[in-house]
């Protein structure tokens, strides 16, 4: 389950540094990516 502030980091990586939903949560480590 992700808690607010990791799906706020998750938001901020991926509108501001243009970073992959998944690249992101493989940085992350989170799910199977």
């Amino acid at each position: 389950m992700l808690v607010v502030e990791t799906i706020a980091k998750i938001r901020r990586a991926h509108f501001i540094d243009g970073k992959s939903i998944k690249q992101i949560c493989r940085e992350l480590s989170l799910g199977n990516g």
